[in-house]
Formats: C-alpha cells, structure tokens, sequence
C-alpha cells in the first residue's frame, strides 16, 4: 500500500498498526467489542479509507460570514454583519480551540469577519484563495477538484471562514452526502466536523 498505514476506526479514533491484526491488539477490551472500522489511513492528509467510504481525521470548524451588503467580491459586512460576528466570535472563544489554524475565503465579507473572530479569540488569521465561493465561470468538476484539495492540505485542527455553497460541498467531500440533505447555512452559521462526525453547533 506504500504510504498508507492499517488502521482502525473506533471509538472516533484511529488506531494504526504494521498490519490490522496489530492494530486490533493495541485497542483496550471494550474497544475489541465495540464497532470497528477496518481500513488504511494517507499520514500525510489524515485521510482514512476503506473499500466503501472515506473521511479525514481532522477537526474543522465550518463559519459562514455575516451579512453582507451583496455577493461580488468586495462587498462589505451590514451593521448587522458585524454583530453577528461579534456574537459568533464570542461563541467561538468559548469553544477549545487551543492549536487551531484559522483561514479565510479573500472576500471582503470573509475577510471582515475573520478580522472580528481573530480579535476575539485572539487566533491569527490568514486568507486561503481555495475558500472562495464558486466563480461564475468554474466548472464544477473544478471548484470540487480545490474543495478536495483544501480537504487535503488544511492542518489537522482548523477553523475556514467561507461561502454557503462552499461549506455544504465541503461537509459533502468530507463525510458524505447522507449529511447535507436539506442542510441550511445562515450567516454565521458553525459546523464542526470531527472525523466523521458533524455538529451543528451555531
């Protein structure tokens, strides 16, 4: 398998082995019974895998930006943008976010309300062009192809301040459709995804 690593998936961790067999003998007895998924994991991206689905052993927190006054690109946060990040912003330093990376879509609004989540929570920020929302003229296939590569390169804990079309198709590639049915992202809405769980916390 070359890079890959056995692994399982149990308990919302993984526990790797030189083979799956040593894997399993590193779990603790209730571990041994309980639900077990046997697969490979990629060191490199946190990517976990079997024959039927994948997922990405990361925590990302998934913030949309506040309102704003329209949707081209310099459009700014509303008054009420700006509260609503101040109340969002609020929320997250409650939250542990010790070791966190936060990056954010080059959008005005994006920009702005990362501005306001950084001061609060005292967390650098910095702009990650993959985060935009997707351009009038880029095909599908390619506005996937950079959501999968965002899934790719992201550090293991990290918070994305984008786009609502962005965030569903992200929650998509991650963990799977099943759990983006009818799903809605308000401004300022925050989902974490954590491995191959997700929390609509906000």
């Amino acid at each position: 398998m070359g890079k890959y690593v056995a692994a399982l998936y149990v308990g919302n961790r993984i526990v790797t082995g030189v083979t799956h067999g040593d894997a399993f003998s590193k779990l603790n007895s209730s571990e041994q019974d309980a639900e077990i998924e046997s697969g490979f994991i990629d060191p490199e991206t946190g990517k976990f895998f079997t024959e039927e689905f994948n997922f990405y052993m990361k925590q990302v927190y998934l913030v949309r930006h506040g309102e704003a006054e329209g949707q081209h690109f310099h459009a700014s946060l509303t008054d009420k943008g700006r509260e609503q990040c101040k109340i969002c912003g609020e929320f997250l330093a409650k939250q542990n976010l010790d070791g966190f990376d936060i990056c954010c879509s080059p959008l005005d609004r994006c920009v702005q309300s990362a501005e306001i989540f950084s001061e609060i929570t005292t967390i650098p920020f910095h702009i990650e062009d993959n985060l935009r929302k997707q351009d009038e003229d880029e095909p599908d296939t390619e506005f996937l192809q950079r959501i999968n590569s965002t899934l790719e390169h992201i550090q293991p804990k990290s918070l994305l301040v984008s786009h609502s079309d962005f965030i569903v198709q992200f929650i998509h590639e991650a963990i799977g459709p099943q759990f983006v049915n009818d799903i809605c992202v308000g401004n300022c809405a925050v989902t974490l995804i954590d491995a191959r769980r997700i929390v609509r916390l906000w």
